[in-house]
């Protein structure tokens, strides 16, 4: 996964689909093999060992090795040409669970459609996009009120994603052209670089910085999604670790410095949005990072052109183990250290004399209190603005430390419900914490999703209701922290 945030509610996105004929399933268009049904759909890899006809190996989607996964744009306007086209519809959709955040949108582990567009069609296409939002169970609305709609339950990311790199000016690298029966002949070597030998990594001047990267045979070694890592912090010598790289053992490939310089930038691109333009652009916008050179021309003279790395390949690839002759150099690189560090902490001296005062003390004061504040916030007098009952879920949530239960029901056009320890009930979702982190989780303090992941939160029933409630009754935090939550 990338390194997206954790969120507590779902993810805010836009999406197209084929345009079905009589109410059918949406499909997209970029695999038509996908259905995306009516209510919360799950993430599936489809990907095909093509020799095998199997999943090889199988994981669970959205994978970082792997496309896998439910995708979605940040913006509406993304779809703005493909949703005036006859057989495309556009819509807003929440996605949550496993997320990996891209520059342009993001793709789950678990989304659902919240509205169609397409309220100013006429004709046929009309009357397709009034059968789809049917089988959907969602309203048909002005394409321009989607985002406003969707916020109603979901949250954009936006706001949260990297900030677009700045690009390296990017043109078609000229390659050198090889006779075919050569190994060196089945990768992509530019011309325009210079190349360090036994490194495999390369060079480009372009005015007054010096562009790097690893060339494009190292594909061989590096992982699917490749990301990386860089080490030196200000300066760099040349020969010296710049990066490292994972690899498809799960270990990792060094990248050495062609040239001594100044370390003035990391490509940004590469390394937080698409790490797969390391495999398939390694050229262009796949450089690892610009450098000032320092004796770029004294330094140069010692690098390979196009023609000598070519020959260096030919050599290498030729021997009994050619991946290993060829790769071995550069990979299992250790990892330098950063720098050392003195604990300044006193020795443990044993278990503390005192403990802290828990949330809760018995199962009463949870009921008295929490539930209290439940009841007066979600019954007796509901907040104005933003209704949660519009959420349509029960959830029951039993709590150990104290152990209790505080079963809250929330209905459409119905008063929400708080009632307590009602054991014949049957809600969307059972939720087990304790009572520490309920009042953790009221107070907003709390970390759903890695509680989630570390198992100190489980969930019975269904996950999408548990969380479509955690984020609709989050109004109700700072009343709570104002409150009781302060003790």
């Amino acid at each position: 996964m990338s390194a997206a945030p954790d969120y507590a509610e779902p993810a805010l996105g836009f999406r197209a689909w084929l345009l079905p004929d009589g109410g059918r399933a949406l499909r997209p268009a970029s695999y038509s093999r996908a259905v995306w049904e009516p209510g919360p759909n799950r993430a599936a890899c489809h990907a095909l060992n093509f020799k095998r006809g199997l999943r090889d190996p199988p994981h669970a989607a959205p994978h970082g090795d792997c496309s896998c996964g439910l995708y979605a744009f940040h913006a509406a306007s993304t779809l703005e040409e493909g949703f005036r086209r006859e057989d495309h519809c556009a819509g807003v959709v929440a996605g949550w669970g496993e997320l990996e955040l891209h520059q342009d949108g993001f793709r789950a582990e678990w989304a659902a459609v919240l509205a169609l567009a397409g309220d100013t069609a006429s004709g046929t296409r009309r009357d397709r996009l009034a059968a789809t939002a049917a089988r959907y169970r969602v309203p048909l609305i002005p394409f321009d009120a989607l985002e406003a709609y969707g916020r109603e339950f979901a949250r954009p990311l936006v706001a949260d994603a990297p900030a677009a790199p700045a690009r390296a000016p990017h043109r078609p690298a000229p390659l050198l052209s090889v006779r075919p029966d050569r190994p060196s002949a089945r990768y992509p070597l530019a011309q325009d670089v210079r190349y360090l030998a036994g490194a495999h990594a390369w060079a480009r001047r372009e005015g007054e910085l010096v562009y790097v990267g690893i060339a494009a045979p190292a594909r061989e070694v590096i992982a699917w999604t490749p990301r990386f890592d860089v080490w030196p912090v200000g300066r760099v010598g040349a020969g010296d670790l710049l990066a490292t790289i994972a690899s498809r053992d799960g270990g990792a490939v060094a990248v050495r410095s062609p040239v001594s310089g100044e370390l003035i930038q990391v490509n940004r691109l590469a390394r937080e949005v698409a790490p797969h333009v390391l495999r398939t652009m390694p050229y262009g916008q796949g450089w690892i990072a610009r450098i000032r050179p320092s004796a770029w021309r004294k330094e140069s003279q010692g690098l390979l052109s196009a023609a000598q790395y070519a020959l260096e390949l030919d050599r290498l690839l030729c021997g009994e183990s050619p991946l290993e002759s060829a790769f071995g150099s550069i990979l299992r690189a250790p990892l330098p250290a950063t720098g050392t560090l003195r604990s300044a902490l006193r020795p443990w001296a044993g278990p503390a004399t005192e403990k802290p005062r828990p949330a809760f003390a018995s199962a009463a004061e949870m009921v008295e209190r929490l539930g209290g504040f439940l009841r007066r916030e979600l019954v007796e007098h509901p907040a104005s603005g933003r209704d949660p009952c519009r959420a349509d879920v029960s959830v029951d949530f039993r709590h150990t430390d104290p152990a209790g239960s505080i079963l809250v029901e929330l209905r459409p056009g119905r008063p929400a419900a708080v009632r307590f320890d009602q054991v014949d009930a049957t809600p969307d979702a059972v939720v087990t914490m304790t009572g520490g982190l309920a009042h953790r989780f009221w107070r907003g303090d709390l970390d759903v999703p890695a509680a989630l992941a570390r198992r100190e939160i489980t969930v019975h029933g269904s996950l999408s209701a548990a969380l479509l409630f955690m984020s609709v009754v989050q109004p109700l935090f700072p009343r709570y922290r104002a409150g009781i939550g302060s003790v």
